[in-house]
């Protein structure tokens, strides 16, 4: 199951710490990734611990940012896979019909071109290389991983809660 909610939306994750001085490596979600501090404070899964940083550095194509409270790497080391959300109502509205937040595809129904059934998005991941969807198929049967992109699901219609799959190589 995903971690999003429908007021909740993940924006980042921390991946482990940086250096001896509780330093702490980000992965930024947001669509421009600098932007991420700008929404401090960010909290954990449960809603229970908020986190604010200001960004030090990048390297690797992650933030190094330094966490209000973390003070050296032991403690900086424990956030490691923490990831971080906020509030939907945070968020600037969208106003392109082509734009969507990725947890707005959860739930959705999955059709071919034909019309036919094919499943219900279950889940949304990204393990750094581009999100996934846990498609759970109409069929029944193991959940199926497919790449998201625009290739492979070229309508995506959020009024009707549907989208179109074009059927390519799937991933497991």
């Amino acid at each position: 199951m995903s971690d999003v909610s429908d007021n909740n939306i993940l924006v980042g994750i921390f991946t482990g710490a940086h250096g001896v001085r509780g330093l702490v490596k980000l992965h930024s979600y947001t669509e421009f990734p600098d932007e991420i501090a700008d929404y401090c404070p960010l909290w954990d899964v449960n809603g229970k611990k908020s986190f604010s940083f200001t960004i030090k550095g990048e390297s690797k194509g992650q933030f190094i940012v330094e966490v209000a409270g973390i003070t050296n790497r032991e403690m900086a080391e424990k956030l490691a896979k923490t990831k971080l959300f906020i509030s939907r109502d945070r968020l600037p509205e969208i106003t392109d019909d082509n734009s969507f937040f990725i947890n707005d595809l959860i739930g959705l129904n999955i059709e071919l071109f034909d019309g036919s059934p094919y499943g219900e998005v279950k889940a949304v991941y990204n393990f750094g290389a581009g999100d996934i969807l846990e498609i759970s198929p109409s069929k029944g049967g193991k959940d199926e991983m497919i790449l998201f992109s625009k290739a492979a699901f070229p309508e995506i219609d959020l009024a009707n809660k549907k989208m179109i799959y074009t059927p390519l190589e799937k991933i497991v």
